[in-house]
């Protein structure tokens, strides 16, 4: 079994067959490395933000409630993994409908938004139309990072989509917004910018246009029977 690549810690070596053509492209990694950050149990700052919030309380009730969310932090935690070792996994070729892969990145990306004071809000058309999964999930993920890196801070996401009869097409919109964040902003060794998308952009021959707040992506239908 593979062991996932740890960010801003020991990093551990992924086997060589899945570096060679096993389901893990090269222009991938970035993005892995940066979700497998969060594969950690427990993950330590959520755990020290909770034992902060217990120390200073002597309220059952609080108390209560700080442990339900460590334990409700760490089955998310578990799910994050889930959904990584899913991405792992060989799948040329396979197709997703948008609805569901859109949740999917919004789960990866945003992870630890409610601490963050990051929010997302979907107006999605054709949700049941089918796209290539690997291109939708490395270019939303990564989208969806470099917005959260290139505007460190509380912000809201705005994700829509539009159909037409040959393409699919995804617009990510991002905000400052005006709430409060119980972390502060999030510091990695290598923060995304519109560069990295536009680079898997180009890999997937996915026409992207970038902005200072978002970006457009314009995917292929598939049709059914194709799938």
């Amino acid at each position: 079994m593979f062991r996932l690549l740890i960010e801003r810690g020991q990093r551990e070596r992924i086997p060589q067959h899945l570096a060679d053509g096993g389901g893990l492209a090269v222009a991938d990694q970035p993005v892995l490395d940066r979700l497998a950050g969060r594969c950690r149990l427990p993950d330590g700052a959520r755990l020290k933000l909770a034992a902060r919030q217990l120390q200073a309380s002597a309220d059952p009730a609080k108390i209560q409630d700080g442990l339900s969310h460590i334990i409700a932090q760490t089955r998310n935690t578990v799910g994050t993994c889930r959904s990584i070792v899913e991405w792992l996994r060989p799948d040329a070729g396979a197709t997703t409908a948008l609805g569901e892969g859109i949740a999917q990145c919004l789960k990866l990306a945003g992870d630890d938004w409610p601490l963050r004071g990051v929010e997302a809000t979907t107006k999605l058309q054709a949700t049941d139309v089918l796209v290539d999964k690997a291109a939708l999930r490395e270019l939303l993920t990564a989208s969806l990072i470099a917005l959260t890196d290139m505007h460190p801070g509380t912000l809201d996401i705005d994700v829509q989509s539009a159909a037409d009869a040959d393409d699919i097409e995804l617009r990510l919109h991002a905000h400052a917004a005006d709430r409060r964040s119980s972390l502060p902003p999030a510091e990695h060794e290598r923060r995304f910018t519109w560069a990295d998308v536009q680079m898997l952009a180009k890999l997937h021959g996915v026409p992207c246009s970038c902005q200072a707040h978002g970006t457009v992506l314009r995917l292929p239908r598939i049709a059914a029977g194709a799938a």
